[in-house]
């Protein structure tokens, strides 16, 4: 029980020497999961340790800080936050976010640089057993593509508080330049700049984006109604079966999103050719549990009519 004391004692020494603007009191408490008092005695237990921490005034509240870091001899790494930052750097390089990859194998360089001789030749053991031990899953799909130097200008702009402009081959007219204020960057399947435009204090994101394609898919199957105007939309299935006039949503579709949204497309495309994407999804067989009764314990797929099967396969 001593020792755990001890331990926790330490954790908060290296949160208040880690933190820049100091920690209150009551995020002490949170962070260590204590109540205020506790971590009132705790905080008196780490300044009689460590009597360089001071105090920072934040009206109405005071912030607490070790402004000089602490020794190596408190800020050596375990074997398990070594591996599980070389698991963290496996796991961006297999999913192809090289970019970040290369920022955790430098994180882990430095740290084992950091290390004396005796401290690294023993915890280097225990590091290349738990990394041979703990294995990634990859998930099959698309994979994000990502430019060094697009995200380094990206990050570059959102820490200098500064726009953004770049050349955009989408919406109505391709190759224009457009500055922006870029708020953040969304890393997923596909990564996402999120960023404001113009007066309008909305971050701009695409959604729906099937619904123009199927526009355009219509007009490649049936060119001869083109020109009378494509509608998309959704058919609401209610879990009543219940069809009323609510059950189509028509999509308002512009001009310049139908534009955009194939020009997106068109660079999914290129990008796939490029073999950026990689592994492919696997095909599976789409499950219609939900909906099952509509279709009378029956595939989906037998109920629709020969003419109908080849349009939706690109076979006009």
């Amino acid at each position: 029980m001593r020792h755990e004391k001890a331990a926790r004692l330490l954790d908060l020494a290296r949160m208040l020497a880690s933190s820049a603007e100091g920690m209150t009191l009551d995020e002490m408490a949170q962070a260590l999961d204590v109540g205020r008092r506790t971590a009132e005695r705790m905080r008196d237990a780490v300044w009689a340790a460590f009597p360089q921490m001071e105090v920072v005034e934040d009206p109405p509240t005071r912030r607490f800080r070790i402004p000089a870091g602490l020794d190596g001899l408190f800020q050596t790494p375990t074997a398990e936050e070594l591996a599980a930052l070389r698991t963290a750097a496996d796991s961006y390089k297999s999913s192809g976010a090289d970019g970040r990859a290369a920022s955790l194998y430098g994180l882990e360089r430095k740290l084992l640089s950091a290390l004396r001789g005796a401290a690294r030749r023993k915890v280097a053991p225990d590091v290349e057993a738990l990394v041979q031990a703990e294995t990634i899953g990859v998930h099959a799909g698309p994979r994000p593509y990502e430019d060094d130097a697009v995200l380094g200008a990206i990050r570059m702009a959102i820490k200098g508080l500064s726009a953004l402009a770049f050349r955009y081959d989408g919406g109505s007219t391709p190759g224009r330049t457009r500055e922006v204020t870029p708020l953040g960057i969304l890393f997923a399947r596909s990564n996402y700049l999120v960023a404001l435009e113009g007066d309008d204090p909305r971050p701009r994101s695409w959604v729906d984006l099937q619904l123009p394609l199927y526009a355009w898919l219509a007009r490649r199957i049936w060119p001869e109604q083109a020109d009378k105007g494509v509608e998309v939309g959704y058919f609401l299935l209610p879990p009543d079966g219940d069809l009323g006039d609510k059950a189509l949503e028509i999509f308002s579709l512009t001009a310049e999103m139908q534009s955009s949204a194939e020009k997106c497309a068109e660079r999914i495309a290129q990008l796939v050719k490029g073999g950026h994407f990689w592994p492919p999804s696997p095909s599976s067989e789409v499950e219609f549990d939900d909906f099952k009764d509509w279709f009378m314990e029956e595939d989906p797929r037998k109920l629709i009519d020969e003419e109908s099967a080849r349009q939706l396969n690109g076979n006009p």
